[in-house]
């Protein structure tokens, strides 16, 4: 039901997408972003900067917030008075705070230890990740909430039911992901890129081993 409600508020403040460090401002609307998509739509400005978003909310050209797992007031320089100025804010989190604490809705999102998916790391390899234990009471994974949000406001039915599908979608529009499905990944992961990074405990550990000095 809250997904049905969601929508509507949104879509008639123009929505705006909140994460620490990397903020996009795509077109003027939740409906717009979700409907035509964020690669295929035409965005009226586009900005990786928490200060544009913080001046936006502070002048009112901002009026809405959707918040991805983020405390605004700890990670993106807000105060508790900035967050007093949309008029409305929905944000997906785990933990009680000021930014959950100024939302007009609050949906459940799941911890790291209860999702599922994959992740590439510094070095360019591909490693999935696994669920530890069952998301608690009504928590759900940042997609599935996403998925349901454009659902009702799409009025389209998903057709994205489980993260394998949702893999398979990133995989189709990655070319270094090209053939990989999430099963296929491996327990070890897979490089899909070189970075030339090097974590210094695995290259230590390596040059032991090749000099014949036990790890452990």
């Amino acid at each position: 039901a809250i997904c049905n409600f969601l929508p509507n508020a949104l879509c008639n403040q123009g929505v705006h997408f909140a994460r620490a460090n990397h903020v996009a401002h795509q077109c003027e609307c939740f409906r717009c972003y979700f409907e035509v998509g964020p690669t295929s739509v035409e965005p009226c400005q586009t900005q990786n900067s928490d200060g544009v978003l913080r001046e936006g909310v502070r002048n009112g050209s901002i009026k809405a917030l959707l918040v991805l797992g983020e405390d605004l007031t700890a990670e993106a320089g807000f105060t508790t008075e900035d967050l007093a100025k949309p008029e409305f804010i929905a944000s997906v989190q785990l933990l009680a705070g000021a930014t959950a604490e100024a939302s007009d809705v609050v949906l459940p999102g799941a911890a790291f230890t209860e999702k599922r998916g994959s992740m590439v790391n510094l070095t360019g390899r591909l490693q999935r990740l696994n669920r530890a234990v069952e998301p608690q009471g009504q928590c759900r994974d940042d997609w599935e909430i996403l998925r349901d949000l454009a659902a009702a406001v799409s009025g389209n039915k998903p057709d994205i039911f489980l993260i394998e599908d949702l893999f398979k979608k990133v995989a189709a529009s990655t070319p270094a992901f090209e053939g990989l499905t999430l099963s296929k990944i491996g327990h070890l992961g897979t490089v899909v890129t070189e970075t030339g990074y090097q974590i210094p405990l695995l290259t230590n550990e390596r040059a032991r081993a090749a000099a014949g000095i036990i790890n452990g």
